[in-house]
């Protein structure tokens, strides 16, 4: 980079949306505002991007949306799940993209970008939705690192990877009996290394901040009481950036839950119970989004 220039921003937002709450009106409000709310964004990763009903069809609720109505998105789909990756058109040009999923319903989609005004500066995008630990036989980070090792002959300098990634990286799993095996943390690292130790060698940071708890909120009245145990204690959600791409941390988008009984206590609604104890009167999403600035320091292909 010539002396005196200044390294390119990106800005990038990713969150798991909750199907259901696209099929609430309220619900969907709510994520609009959140996202419009985020500023200015390069790209942005949305998880479970559909719900069931046409109003939650990606088309209809993004088309609400100041921020990802003036964006292009990419999106791939697997058995009843779609992920989209959007992508501020006017600074970056799309390349390669690969779609996949780790199991079926659990999607991910890689697609390179090269900025528009310097084409030789690239940054590839890699939304996921990674299976829980408990429901799948897969490696998910070996389905990664396979998934990079093809798109490039080299390894991408610039890699942002965002989405849920369940208990794959779910630093605190105090792996509960009988359910979980006792070492289920050791084993999710082993079924990750192939990327993070292998592909990256070490390279990929986590902007989220460590043990930064993003699901489960289960206000809504379809929700409260399905599980025995509490939910809001998951690290489910995370943004990790490679190479050239320096910053951070990341802050969480500034969800409020809608319909909540009284104001919440905090800007981003977060707790195991609504305020009061009392059911919400709205179907909200159970996950928490993250966006930050990345500064861009130009790599050749």
């Amino acid at each position: 980079m010539a002396a005196g220039t200044v390294a390119p921003v990106v800005r990038v937002a990713s969150w798991n949306v909750y199907w259901a709450a696209l099929d609430d009106v309220h619900g969907r409000s709510a994520i609009v505002d959140t996202i419009d709310g985020a500023g200015p964004l390069d790209f942005m990763a949305v998880i479970e991007a559909e719900g069931d009903t046409p109003s939650g069809a990606l088309a209809s609720w993004t088309g609400k949306s100041r921020s990802l109505s003036a964006m292009r998105s990419l999106i791939t789909r697997s058995r009843y799940e779609s992920l989209a990756i959007f992508y501020d058109d006017s600074k970056w040009t799309p390349g390669q993209v690969v779609p996949g999923a780790f199991d079926a319903g659990r999607p991910f989609l890689l697609a390179e970008f090269s900025l528009r005004a310097q084409p030789n500066t690239t940054v590839w995008v890699f939304g996921v939705h990674l299976p829980h630990f408990l429901d799948t036989e897969v490696d998910p980070g070996t389905i990664m690192a396979g998934v990079l090792r093809n798109a490039s002959s080299t390894r991408p300098a610039n890699v942002i990877l965002a989405g849920d990634w369940n208990e794959f990286q779910w630093e605190d799993n105090p792996c509960p009996a009988p359910a979980y095996p006792p070492d289920c943390r050791a084993q999710a690292a082993r079924r990750m290394s192939a990327l993070w130790d292998l592909y990256f060698a070490g390279d990929a940071r986590d902007t989220v901040p460590s043990h930064s708890i993003s699901c489960c909120t289960k206000w809504a009245p379809a929700d409260r009481g399905t599980t025995s145990y509490t939910e809001w204690r998951f690290e489910y959600d995370h943004i990790f950036a490679t190479g050239g791409l320096v910053g951070g941390p990341a802050v969480e988008l500034p969800y409020a839950y809608p319909g909540v009984a009284q104001p919440c206590s905090d800007a981003a609604c977060t707790g195991e119970n609504p305020p009061a104890n009392v059911t919400a009167l709205y179907q909200g999403s159970w996950h928490r989004g993250w966006k930050l600035e990345l500064s861009l320091s130009p790599l050749s292909r």
